[in-house]
């Protein structure tokens, strides 16, 4: 077939010329191989391919629609197939959005699970955690304590111990007891008893790590959406890219203020210096004069590993 005759199958079909079956299959192969017509030499085979059998799905619907009052039928298939191509690509980049968002998606998932993996501790990962037993009752704990805080001797390295209580392992406890002749029972009584202090500190510090882990995905997957665009100035492609970029500056600032918040101590698990002068039995002033004076011996150390 060729363009005049194709002009003319609304008609022979009409007619009983020619069957809506066999007019049908005559666009069809006149589309395949006209297809530049078209502007299909744009797209690969597979496209041209799905394009055709659309058509064949049609079928006699394709020239039920036809109203020769519109114009000839050249035009009337020249518009069809382009809303058909219109169709096919809205599909394609609709797959192409889904397939783009499960690999980021993916991405980001591996991030967390390699930040939570960092995490652990494999060599007490599979042993078993034993009830803490209390042997010691709170009067009889404070009324050591305060007799320890008066006998004369350094009292820095206990008060750091309490302030650091959450993260002190076993080892280290048994450790400060012995060079300080602490009573095991008494320093490990002290530590669990400044650990209780801090679990609702705790769970909320919990919560603010969600919170900076989640704002960081979203900062680095939105980075990768916008390096992704492409450098076309296409009107929608521009509004999209102002859209990205709000919402990674929203993430960024969320979790560079989440990390400030850590760096600067606020949410670290430590009892108050109040709690400790209380079990002490000495003032507050005198828990933060024996912590300054630690800060001050470390300071020559920071200054060492900085140069």
């Amino acid at each position: 077939m060729n363009s005049e005759e194709i002009n003319l199958v609304p008609e022979k079909v009409k007619n009983g010329m020619i069957t809506k079956h066999e007019a049908i299959n005559g666009i069809c192969s006149f589309v395949s191989k006209n297809y530049r017509l078209y502007g299909l030499q744009k797209y690969d085979e597979d496209f041209r391919s799905d394009l055709i059998i659309r058509l064949l799905e049609k079928g006699p619907k394709l020239l039920d629609y036809y109203n020769p009052e519109a114009g000839c039928f050249m035009k009337y298939l020249y518009y069809t197939i382009n809303m058909i191509i219109h169709s096919k690509i809205k599909v394609l980049a609709k797959d192409s959005i889904k397939e783009k968002i499960n690999f980021e998606y993916g991405i980001e998932i591996e991030v967390e699970k390699e930040f939570m993996y960092k995490k652990l501790t494999y060599s007490t990962l599979n042993e078993p955690k034993v009830p803490y037993a209390r042997k010691v009752s709170n009067e009889e704990l404070i009324t050591a304590l305060r007799e320890i805080s008066k006998k004369p001797g350094d009292k820095r390295i206990l008060v750091l111990a309490m302030k650091a209580s959450f993260y002190l392992t076993d080892e280290k406890i048994e450790k400060i007891s012995r060079m300080y002749n602490i009573p095991k029972d008494i320093l490990f009584e002290t530590i669990q008893l400044c650990k209780s202090s801090v679990l609702n500190r705790a769970k909320r510090k919990s919560v603010v790590e969600e919170r900076r882990n989640y704002a960081y995905t979203q900062h680095k997957r939105f980075s990768r959406m916008i390096e992704t665009l492409p450098q076309d100035q296409n009107e929608k492609i521009i509004e999209t890219r102002i859209k990205y970029t709000k919402k990674k500056k929203k993430y960024t600032l969320r979790w560079l203020e989440m990390n400030h918040t850590f760096e600067q101590g606020y949410l670290f698990l430590r009892p108050s210096n109040k709690f400790i002068a209380d079990m002490l039995g000495i003032c507050e002033r005198q828990v933060n004069y024996y912590l300054s004076c630690v800060k001050k011996l470390r300071e020559p150390e920071k200054a060492e590993k900085a140069e």
